[in-house]
């Protein structure tokens, strides 16, 4: 990849924030769980200050909800927020793929036809790396767009979709159109068809929108029929 300046190094706060967002996305640490600070400051053996710094991290990110006088708590997945993030996703995605074909290079193309590979590879059972994987792929378009405040943003978001990208991505149906979706860019990147690649780009994200809000609709009613049980 060409070279960019170097970044700063994480504070503590922040290096808890991905901790933590890890143990979200891993779901070890369910929508709804109480994440109380006094456990973190003990299982990281730091004071409070850094504890509070990650919750605010994670917070604004939409990964964590810090109520009054009750704490923090990893938030719940919900119908409305599938549909604004995804909206806004699907387009800043597709103009990061764009532009990124006006000047991919044969590096790019080889890192990503690389990650496709791996993609390519993985078992019916490995549903969370094939999103990790997916995800990895999508930085590379990100990072190397040209637009440093597109990435910025597209970057704001990616703990917000982690969870809600590997729940569009449990079926074997799901991940055979990610792969497709994939190549077809890829395609397109190696023959510099910008729009081609935004048109892709932005279908798989909408695909993946539809998926969710179609899940997430079944897991809304299947709770209201057992609270009515």
């Amino acid at each position: 990849m060409p070279s960019s300046a170097p970044e700063q190094p994480l504070s503590l706060g922040e290096q808890i924030a991905n901790q933590v967002a890890e143990d979200i996305l891993q779901q070890r640490l369910k929508p709804g769980d109480a994440i109380p600070e006094q456990h973190l400051a003990q299982t990281y053996q730091v004071s409070r200050g850094p504890i509070r710094e990650a919750l605010r991290i994670l917070e604004k990110e939409g990964v964590v909800q810090i109520l009054p006088r009750r704490g923090a708590r990893v938030t719940q997945l919900t119908v409305a927020e599938v549909d604004e993030i995804f909206v806004i996703r699907a387009t800043l995605f597709g103009l990061s793929a764009r532009l990124f074909a006006a000047r991919v290079t044969p590096q790019d193309l080889q890192i990503l036809n690389d990650l496709l590979k791996q993609m390519n590879a993985l078992g019916p059972e490995q549903a969370p790396k094939h999103a990790e994987v997916s995800a990895q792929m999508a930085v590379v378009l990100m990072s190397q767009c040209g637009n440093q405040r597109l990435r910025a943003m597209l970057l704001q978001l990616v703990r917000q979709i982690a969870r809600y990208t590997q729940l569009g991505l449990l079926t074997p149906v799901r991940r055979r159109a990610s792969i497709a979706s994939w190549r077809s860019m890829l395609r397109a990147f190696a023959s510099g068809d910008a729009i081609a690649a935004e048109d892709v780009a932005q279908k798989m994200v909408t695909n993946t929108h539809r998926e969710l809000a179609r899940r997430l609709d079944v897991e809304k009613s299947d709770a209201s029929l057992n609270m009515k049980v």
